[in-house]
C-alpha cells in the first residue's frame, strides 16, 4: 500500500521538526506547529470531557469548539504542505489512479499528542482519517517477535470490566452486538469472555494458554489519567466502600508516588464492586510476556496523551511490545462505542482487514454524530476522531483452510452447539443479572434463581446456556425442566451419559452395565474435572401437590437428588436451580445461601419488550405517553405480563387497561390457553392451586393491595376486616403458615427495592387473578367490607406517615417519606375505594398531598385533589357538613396550593377564599390560620407586598390568639421575605431572626435551613458576603443532613450570586452549575430561569456577549412560558445591555423599554431606575430622540418630565 510518512526529527520550542515521505519520493523536512491554542486544548477536553454531563451550560463554545475541529484540521494540512514542492508532491500522489494510501505518523509522545486524526486538505470534503488510515508509531521501540501459532480461527479474549456492578455499565454493552457480529461472519472466529474482570483471572487465563493464543484481546472498560492525588481518591473510595484490609494487588508491585499523570485501565476486584486501577505499564508487560498482537481500548482516554512524558496506555503498549492497538484519545460514550465497535467488529470480521474496519467504523461514527448526554438530552458530537492506531508492524493474520477432518469437527460442533432459545419478541435486558449470577457461581458453583411466575426465570436460564457457551465460559449445556417431566436421578444420570460419552462407545457401555450409584459417580467425574453447566428448572414441581401438577418425585427420588448435586458442590460444572419457591428441602450442602432473586426486567429492558410487542403487532403508540407509562410500571417489567396485557392495546386505550387491572377485567387474559406461558391465570393457578381453600380465602384479602405489602401492619388491616366483616371465617390465625406457603410457590417474595423495611412483594398480576375471584357473585358482600376495611386501614396509616413525613428528626422525617413511597400505589387506590363508597378519607388525602410536595409532583396532585372535589360535591350538604368538613377544606386547601405551586395564581386565590369563605360559616377561627397564610402566599407571589402583609398579619393575630407559638415561625419568616422583596433589609432581618427564634426553641432543625437562606439572602443585598456565605452554608449544611437535596439548589444558587458579586467567576458558575444540575433533576423547569439569567450575568460581566445572550434567552423563555411577567423585566434589561456593548442600537432599545414596561406596571421603582439609567447611557451613545416620546408613553407622563429624568440621571 502506498504511504504518506511523517515523523519528527525534533522539537524546537512550539515547533516540530518533522520530515514527510510521500510515496517513494525522498523526504523534505519542514516545521510544522499545533494548531490548537493551550486553551483551545482544554476547550477540546471539556467539549469531550465535560459538555455531556450538562448539556444545558455553554451551548456556544460547545458549537465553537465543534466547528472548529475541521479547520484545525485544515490549518495542520496547510502547516504540512506550505512548502511548494511538497504540495506539489502531495498533489501527484494524489492525481494517480492507485488510489490506496497509508499515513504514519511517528515521533515522541508530544508528537503524538497532535490531533492528526483530524488532518484535512481543505479541497476535500472529509478529513482523510475518513478515507484512509491514519497509523502511529514510536520510534525506537522494537517490535516483539511474535510466533504467531498456525490457526484455522481468528481467536479474541473480551475483558469486560464492571466495578461498579449495578452501577456501571451495561455488562453485555460491547460483547452482545460483537456475538451478534460473529453470526454473520465470513471469517472463523472464536470468542472467550473472561470472568470475572479482574487482573488476577486475565493472568491466570493468558497463563493457561499457549504463548500467541489469542490475536485480539479487547479491552471493555473503563479507563483514564490520574495524578497520583486523583488514583489516591480512587483508593479512598475503595477503602471506605470495603471492610477489606488492603492487599499488594496480584502479579504487581505497589504504586509508589509519581509525579504528573499516570494511564490506568479499572479493573474488578474479586468479590467486590470497587475498581481496580491497573498501571498501563503493568497492563502492557502481561500482554508483551502472553504475546497478544493486537489491542482494543474502548476505554477512555485510553489514547490520551498530555504533555512530554507518554500518557498513552495505547502508545504504552505499542512500547511494550504490542504490535498494534487501537484506542480512543478522549472519554467515548456508550452509544458511540456500540456504533464503532459493532461496525469494526462486522467489517474486520467480513473481510479480516483491520485498517479497513476502522476506517469503516470511524465513517459511521462520522455519518450518525447523535450522542445520549445526562439529562436524556441528545447531543451531537464529533468523535469519529477518538478512536487512535498504534501499529509497529503489520499483522500476518493468514488463518489457514480447513482440512477434511477439521471442517467435519467445525460444522459438527457448530451444529450441536446449544442455540439461542427462541422468542416470540426477542430477548431483552438481564445484563445486570447475568453480571451478578456469573459472579456468584464463580463463588459457589451451585446456585438457585428464585423467581416468581412469569419473571422469566426459564427464559433468562436459557438464554444464559448459550451465551455462556458461546462466549467459551461454558462446554455442554444439560437442560432439564421438571415441568415437562419428572426427572429423577437415574433418568438425568441417563441423559448425561448419552452426551458426555458419544464418542466414548466403550466408557457408555460402561455406564450403562454399572449400578446406579456407581453410575453416579462416573458421571460426576466428569462434571467435577470440566466445566459444563447443568440446569435443573422448574423445581417447585417436585414438590407440589400430584392433583395440581403431576411432577413431583418421591421422598426416596428427592434425596436422590440432592445426593447427586452434593456431589457436584466445588466441582468445575456449573448448577443452576430454577424455581419460584426457596426449595429448602434441597438447600442443606448442595447450594446452601447462594440464591439469585429474579425480579422484572429493568426499565430500559422493559420499554425495549413493549416497543417490540407493540412494532409486531403493528400497534402505534407513544412510548412516552404519561397513561403507558403508568401501566408499564403496574406490571413491574414481567415479561409475561407485558407479552399478555399489552396485546390489548390494539383495541383499548393504556388507561382503560390500567382501570381493567384494577377491577380484575377477565378479558385482559388469554383465557383460551391452558399454557401458563400464555396466560396469566393460568401462570398463577399452577402456584394458586397448591394451597388450601382456607389459606385461599386468606389470601383473597390482598387483592386490594398493589404489589407492596408490610406484614407487620397486616394485623392491624385483619382487625379492621374483622369489624367490617364480623361473620366471615378467615383464619387470620394462620397468616405467617399461608405466607411461607405462598412464598414458596413465588406468589410472594422479599420485595427488591423495600425489603430491607420488611416489605413483601406480591407478582404483579397476582392481585389482578385474585381480584377475579373476589369479583364473582358469592363474593359481592365480602369485597364491599373488604374495601371499606381497606380505606379505614390506610386512613390510620395515613396519619402515622404524615407524623413522619413532618417529623423534627431527619431519620423520622426520611424514614416516612420512604415508607410514603413504598406505599404510595395502595394509597391511591385506598383513596379511589374511598370516593367511591363515601367515605371520610382526611388523614389519606394529607398523606398524599404531603407525598406529592416530596416528589414535586403537583400536577397529579391537582388531579386527585379534583377527582376529591367532584365526589364531595355529590354528597348531602348536611353529611358533608356533619362528617366530611375537614376533608372539603383540606381537598379546597390542596387545590389552592397546586394551583400556587403552578403559578395559576388568580385560580389559587379563588380556592383559597372558597375555603375561607367555608371556615368563617362554621365558626372554625383556627383553621383560617393556613388559609390567610396561603393567601399572603398568592399576594406575594405576584409582588402584592402590602396585600401579602394585611393575610401575614391576619394569619399571625389568630396564632398569638390561641397562644400558638411554633406555628407563628413560618409566618414571621414569610413577613421577612415580603419585606425583603421591599429592599427593606433591616425590617426583613428581624422577622427571619424572629423565625429563626422560635424554630430553635422547639427544636426545629429542619425549618431552620429556609430561614438560614433568607438570611443570607438579605447579607447578601447589604453586600455581606461573608455573613451571607456563612448564612447559607447553615442552610446548606442541614438540607445536606436531611438528604433535601432539592432544597440545596437554591442555596447553591445563592452561594454563586454570593460569589458572583465579589466577581469570583468560576466559583460563580460551579455553584449555579450545581443548582441547575439539581433543578434539572427534579425537572424544576420555572427556577431554572433564575440560573439561566444569573450565567448570563457571569459570563456578560466577561464580555463573552453571544454565551451572554444564548442564557438570557433560555431564561426568557422560561418565563415567557410560565407568564412571570414581572421576572422578565431583569432579563429584558439585560438583553438590552448586551445588545448595546455589541452596538445593536434598535434591538437594546427593544429590549429595554420591554423591561421598562414590566416594572413601571408592577410598581417596582428600584427596577425602573435601573433600566432609566441603561436607556439614558444608550440615549447618549445614539442621540435617538425617539427614546424620550417612547419612554414618555410607556410611563404616562410629558417628554418634557422625562427629559427632566435624564438631565437628574447625568447630574447624579
Amino acid at each position: 500500500m502506498r504511504k504518506i510518512r511523517i515523523q519528527e526529527l525534533r522539537q524546537e520550542a512550539d515547533q516540530f521538526q518533522v520530515m514527510i515521505n510521500i510515496g517513494e519520493m525522498e523526504g523534505i523536512e519542514c516545521s510544522i506547529t499545533n494548531p490548537f491554542s493551550q486553551q483551545e486544548e482544554l476547550d477540546l477536553e471539556w467539549y469531550f470531557e465535560e459538555y455531556l454531563r450538562m448539556p444545558q451550560m455553554n451551548n456556544i463554545l460547545f458549537d465553537k469548539t465543534r466547528t472548529s475541529i475541521a479547520k484545525k484540521g485544515e490549518q495542520l494540512f496547510e502547516t504540512l504542505f506550505s512548502e511548494r514542492n511538497l504540495f506539489r508532491a502531495y498533489s501527484r500522489f494524489f492525481d494517480q489512479k492507485d488510489s490506496s494510501c497509508r499515513f504514519e505518523i511517528i515521533g515522541s509522545p508530544a508528537f503524538h499528542a497532535l490531533h492528526w486524526e483530524i488532518l484535512k486538505d481543505p479541497d476535500q470534503p472529509d478529513p482523510f482519517s475518513l478515507r484512509y488510515p491514519i497509523v502511529r508509531k514510536t520510534p525506537g521501540v522494537k517490535p516483539q517477535n511474535v510466533e504467531f501459532k498456525e490457526s484455522t480461527e481468528l481467536r479474541i479474549l473480551l475483558v469486560t470490566s464492571r466495578p461498579a456492578g449495578r452501577n456501571d455499565v451495561n455488562y453485555r454493552t460491547i460483547s452482545r452486538p460483537l456475538l451478534e457480529a460473529l453470526r454473520h461472519a465470513k471469517l472463523r472466529v472464536r470468542i472467550n469472555i473472561l470472568r470475572p474482570g479482574t487482573f488476577e483471572a486475565l493472568s491466570r487465563h493468558l497463563e493457561a494458554k499457549d504463548l500467541g493464543y489469542y490475536h485480539i484481546l479487547h479491552f471493555d472498560g473503563h479507563g483514564s489519567l490520574l495524578s497520583y492525588d486523583q488514583l489516591n481518591q480512587v483508593a479512598k473510595q475503595d477503602s471506605e466502600a470495603s471492610s477489606l484490609v488492603f492487599k499488594q494487588p496480584f502479579g504487581r508491585d505497589e504504586i509508589q508516588k509519581y509525579e504528573g499523570k499516570r494511564a490506568f485501565i479499572f479493573m474488578e476486584k474479586q468479590a467486590e464492586s470497587t475498581p481496580d486501577p491497573v498501571e498501563a505499564k503493568d497492563f502492557a508487560k502481561l500482554l508483551a510476556r502472553h504475546q497478544v498482537p493486537m489491542v482494543i481500548l474502548n476505554a477512555c482516554q485510553s489514547a490520551k496523551q498530555q504533555g512530554q512524558e507518554n500518557t498513552s496506555l495505547g502508545s504504552f503498549l505499542l512500547e511494550g511490545g504490542v504490535q498494534a492497538v487501537l484506542a480512543m484519545s478522549y472519554s467515548i460514550t456508550v452509544s458511540a462505542a456500540i456504533l464503532f465497535i459493532t461496525q469494526f467488529y462486522q467489517h474486520l470480521f467480513e473481510k479480516g482487514d483491520f485498517d479497513d474496519a476502522v476506517r469503516r467504523a470511524r465513517w459511521e461514527l462520522a455519518q450518525d454524530k447523535e450522542r445520549q448526554a445526562y439529562f436524556n438530552e441528545v447531543i451531537h458530537l464529533e468523535d469519529w476522531m477518538l478512536p487512535v492506531v498504534y501499529q509497529n508492524q503489520p499483522l500476518p493474520w493468514q488463518l489457514r483452510d480447513l482440512n477434511d477432518q477439521e471442517y467435519l469437527e467445525h460444522y459438527t460442533q457448530k451444529a450441536t452447539a446449544y442455540k439461542q432459545p427462541p422468542t416470540t419478541y426477542g430477548f431483552h435486558g438481564r445484563d445486570l443479572d447475568l453480571l451478578e449470577i456469573e459472579k456468584l457461581l464463580l463463588q459457589h458453583n451451585l446456585l438457585l434463581i428464585q423467581g416468581m411466575g412469569g419473571a422469566g426465570k426459564s427464559t433468562l436460564l436459557r438464554h444464559m446456556a448459550y451465551w455462556w457457551q458461546s462466549t467459551g465460559f461454558v462446554e455442554q449445556i444439560f437442560y432439564f425442566g421438571f415441568d415437562e417431566k419428572s426427572w429423577n436421578r437415574q433418568q438425568i444420570l441417563g441423559s448425561l451419559a448419552k452426551d458426555l460419552f458419544t464418542e466414548s462407545p466403550t466408557m457408555l457401555g460402561r455406564f450403562l452395565s454399572a449400578p446406579e450409584p456407581i453410575q453416579q459417580e462416573m458421571i460426576c467425574e466428569q462434571l467435577r474435572s470440566t466445566r459444563h453447566l447443568l440446569i435443573l428448572d422448574n423445581l417447585e414441581s417436585i414438590t407440589g401437590s400430584h392433583l395440581a401438577i403431576g411432577k413431583t418425585l418421591s421422598a426416596e427420588e428427592q434425596l436422590d437428588l440432592k445426593a447427586l448435586l452434593t456431589h457436584l458442590v466445588g466441582g468445575k460444572t456449573l448448577v443452576l436451580l430454577g424455581s419460584r419457591g426457596e426449595e429448602s428441602w434441597l438447600a442443606a450442602g448442595t447450594f446452601a445461601t447462594a440464591v439469585y432473586q429474579l425480579s422484572g426486567l429493568d426499565q430500559q429492558a422493559s420499554s425495549s419488550l413493549a416497543r417490540s410487542i407493540l412494532d409486531q403487532l403493528g400497534i402505534n403508540i407513544d412510548l412516552a405517553d404519561q397513561n403507558f407509562r403508568k401501566l408499564l410500571r403496574g406490571l413491574q417489567g414481567f415479561p409475561l405480563a407485558l407479552e399478555v396485557i399489552l396485546p390489548n392495546l390494539k383495541e383499548r386505550q393504556a388507561q382503560d387497561i390500567s382501570q381493567a387491572l384494577h377491577l380484575g377485567d377477565t378479558g385482559l387474559d388469554e383465557l383460551h390457553s391452558q399454557d401458563k406461558t400464555k396466560s396469566i391465570q393460568q401462570c398463577i393457578d399452577y402456584s394458586h392451586s397448591n394451597l388450601d381453600p382456607q389459606a385461599q380465602k386468606l389470601l383473597l384479602c390482598l387483592a386490594l393491595f398493589n404489589t407492596a405489602i408490610n406484614p407487620q401492619y397486616l394485623p392491624l388491616f385483619f382487625e379492621e376486616i374483622k369489624k367490617t366483616s364480623p361473620d366471615s371465617d378467615i383464619p387470620f390465625d394462620r397468616w405467617p403458615e399461608v405466607q411461607q406457603q405462598a412464598r414458596d410457590w413465588g406468589l410472594i417474595n422479599q420485595h427488591p427495592k423495600f425489603g430491607p423495611l420488611g416489605y413483601l412483594y406480591l407478582q404483579p398480576t397476582f392481585p389482578y387473578f385474585l381480584k377475579i375471584r373476589l369479583r364473582q357473585p358469592e363474593n359481592k358482600v365480602f369485597l364491599e367490607s373488604l374495601e371499606r376495611a381497606f380505606v379505614l386501614f390506610y386512613n390510620d396509616l395515613g396519619q402515622a406517615l404524615n407524623k413522619m413525613m413532618t417529623d423534627r428528626k431527619p431519620e423520622e422525617r426520611q424514614m416516612g417519606q420512604f415508607l410514603a413511597e413504598a406505599e404510595w400505589e395502595n394509597i391511591n387506590h385506598a383513596f379511589r375505594i374511598a370516593l367511591k363508597h363515601q367515605i371520610p378519607f382526611f388523614d389519606i388525602c394529607r398523606v398524599i398531598d404531603k407525598y406529592c410536595d416530596f416528589k414535586l409532583d403537583h400536577t397529579q396532585a391537582l388531579e386527585l385533589a379534583n377527582a376529591a372535589l367532584v365526589s364531595l360535591e355529590k354528597i348531602n350538604s348536611d353529611l358533608l357538613a356533619d362528617q366530611f368538613l375537614d376533608v372539603h377544606l383540606l381537598v379546597l386547601d390542596n387545590i389552592g396550593r397546586c394551583l400556587l405551586f403552578l403559578k395559576k395564581f388568580s385560580k389559587s386565590e379563588e380556592y383559597y377564599q372558597k375555603s375561607l369563605k367555608i371556615q368563617i360559616e362554621f365558626k372554625d377561627r383556627y383553621f383560617q390560620v393556613s388559609t390567610y397564610h396561603q393567601l399572603g402566599y398568592v399576594a406575594r407571589e405576584q409582588h402584592q407586598w402590602a396585600k401579602a402583609e394585611e393575610y401575614y398579619q391576619k394569619s399571625l393575630e389568630i396564632m398569638i390568639e390561641f397562644k400558638d407559638r411554633y406555628s407563628q415561625a413560618p409566618t414571621y419568616h414569610e413577613l421577612g421575605y415580603v419585606a425583603r422583596g421591599q429592599r427593606q433589609w433591616v425590617q426583613a432581618e428581624k422577622y427571619y431572626q424572629k423565625a429563626l427564634e422560635i424554630k430553635i426553641e422547639f427544636k426545629d432543625r429542619y425549618e431552620q435551613a429556609s430561614t438560614y437562606h433568607e438570611l443570607g439572602v438579605v447579607a447578601r443585598g447589604q453586600c455581606q458576603w461573608a455573613q451571607a456565605e456563612e448564612y447559607c452554608k447553615k442552610s446548606l449544611e442541614i438540607k445536606i443532613e436531611f438528604k433535601d437535596r432539592y432544597s440545596q439548589a437554591p442555596t447553591y444558587h445563592n452561594l454563586g450570586v454570593v460569589a458572583q458579586e465579589q466577581r469570583q467567576w468560576v466559583q460563580a458558575t460551579e455553584f449555579y452549575q450545581k443548582a441547575l444540575e439539581i433543578k434539572i433533576e427534579f425537572k424544576d423547569r420555572y427556577s431554572q430561569a433564575s440560573t439561566y439569567h444569573n450565567l448570563g450575568v457571569v459570563v456578560q460581566e466577561q464580555r463573552q456577549w453571544v454565551q451572554a445572550e444564548a442564557y438570557y434567552q433560555k431564561a426568557l423563555e422560561i418565563k415567557i412560558e410560565f407568564k412571570a411577567r414581572y421576572e422578565q423585566a431583569s432579563t429584558y434589561h439585560n438583553l438590552g445591555i448586551v445588545a448595546e456593548e455589541q452596538a445593536f442600537w434598535q434591538q437594546a432599545k427593544i429590549y429595554l423599554f420591554k423591561a421598562a414596561k414590566i416594572s413601571n406596571e408592577f410598581g417596582d421603582q428600584h427596577g425602573l431606575s435601573i433600566t432609566l439609567r441603561t436607556l439614558y447611557q444608550l440615549f447618549k451613545e445614539t442621540k435617538d430622540s425617539t427614546i424620550i416620546d417612547e419612554l414618555a408613553e410607556i410611563l404616562a407622563i410629558s417628554t418634557e418630565e422625562v427629559t427632566d429624568l435624564f438631565n437628574k440621571i447625568d447630574q447624579a
